[in-house]
């Protein structure tokens, strides 16, 4: 009896044991569940003037092919840039906005100005190989953004991340491949991964981020607070490794941000050229010059862009408002809706079923006058990328743009796709 007895309170005492020891092993499930960092989804390269900038990463909980499962999802999400050659503080900073201004619509823009503005205070400053930016939001917190794995600031709302992310995998992304390599769900391109993780900043440049938190928390950047988004700062942080198309057409080409294909249900009224025939990308980029107003010295209009983006490597981007920054943002989704309403899907093109995406460079002066039209990144079909030339030709002059830098000419990009459905 007395032995009996022994044996259930052995029992017991090992069933509550082993229960206790169950629940300690769940909670710390749940803890690292809820800490761990989030996995890589996609890495992409991003080139600029025909010179690799940047390898950018997302991190994810849980994988995504999807751009809108991402958006859906409530989970710790993370954009990271590592930059592989000089990209100056204005390109960098105009990339965003741009970026944002395209895929978001014009409510959100408002919504998100100061937030925006906040995040361009804090990446207002040129970048140098090796470089590190990420951008952290862990699910329902505060953005935190930090360079060389210093924390520069937060900033909120916490749906400013959204607003930035679009403009990495929104409807009109950096290109089509940028946006696919970053939606991979983890299956990346290993020599592209291994040079991502391989770049690391120099101490120099670890010391000039500390530098530049420490004026940040100094308010040597205080801007006015608003209601719709706080800039605060923290201490220096650690961050550990980590079917066949039909003949209906769309073009990637709305006014109204976010960004998506309008659709024509027939063939374009105006046929193409009828020697006109597809033709492969050339490994030099084209251009195009317009006339100038005096005689400069000879240098071709590639040659001119990339000689000022090296030139302003190490300078930053004029101050901006929540005013000025919209106002920039409204009149470049102006200027593209204008382009967009001049683009003509070839009916050759069509017949064929050429598709394609063309980014364009464009530069115009003060008073709006076309100056100059480069192409960034061809199409493998000449008489795609012609149609998209003939649209930004069509369309100038435009209106002139906002004072920004005064008697500069204001140059911004023009991302246009050719699809079928």
């Amino acid at each position: 009896m007395f032995e009996a007895e022994k044996t259930r309170t052995t029992r017991r005492n090992s069933a509550a044991a082993f229960g206790y020891l169950l629940a300690i092993i769940t909670a710390g499930l749940i803890s690292h569940s809820s800490t761990a960092a989030p996995l890589l989804n996609g890495v992409s390269s991003y080139e600029y003037l025909g010179k690799e900038r940047f390898i950018a990463a997302l991190f994810l909980d849980s994988p995504a092919t999807e751009a809108d499962a991402i958006f859906e999802l409530q989970q710790h999400r993370q954009m990271e840039i590592r930059c592989t050659n000089n990209f100056s503080a204005r390109r960098h900073v105009k990339t965003w906005i741009e970026g944002a201004a395209i895929n978001n619509p014009t409510a959100v823009l408002k919504d998100y100005a100061d937030a925006m503005v906040a995040f361009t205070q804090l990446i207002n400053v040129p970048l140098k190989p090796g470089d590190r930016l990420l951008i952290d939001a862990p699910n329902d917190a505060p953005v935190a953004v930090l360079l060389n794995d210093v924390e520069l600031g937060k900033i909120e709302p916490p749906g400013i991340f959204d607003v930035l992310l679009r403009a990495w995998i929104g409807s009109v992304p950096l290109s089509s491949a940028f946006r696919a390599n970053l939606l991979a769900a983890g299956d990346v391109d290993q020599d592209l991964s291994n040079r991502f993780s391989q770049l690391r900043p120099i101490p120099e440049r670890t010391a000039f981020a500390q530098t530049l938190a420490a004026s940040i928390k100094d308010g040597a950047l205080e801007r006015e607070p608003s209601n719709t988004s706080q800039l605060t700062q923290a201490q220096p942080q650690s961050q550990e490794e980590p079917a066949p198309p039909t003949r209906r057409s769309t073009l990637a080409s709305q006014l109204t941000p976010p960004a998506t294909p309008v659709t024509t249900n027939s063939a374009p009224a105006i046929p193409a050229p009828a020697q006109q025939a597809p033709t492969q990308a050339q490994p030099q980029r084209a251009t195009t010059t317009l006339p100038e107003p005096a005689p400069q010295p000879a240098q071709a209009p590639a040659q001119r862009l990339a000689a000022t983006t090296e030139d302003e490597d190490d300078q930053t981007s004029a101050p901006i408002t929540a005013q000025t920054l919209l106002q920039q943002q409204l009149y470049h989704s102006d200027l593209l809706g204008r382009v967009y309403r001049e683009v003509k899907y070839p009916r050759r093109a069509i017949d064929r079923n050429y598709q394609g995406r063309v980014t364009l460079q464009v530069v115009i002066d003060q008073k709006g006058a076309l100056k100059e039209l480069q192409t960034l990144d061809e199409s493998q079909y000449g008489i795609l990328n012609r149609a998209a030339e003939k649209a930004v030709k069509e369309a100038a002059p435009f209106p002139a743009p906002p004072v920004d830098e005064p008697g500069e000419d204001y140059a911004f990009t023009v991302p246009v796709e050719f699809k079928l459905q």
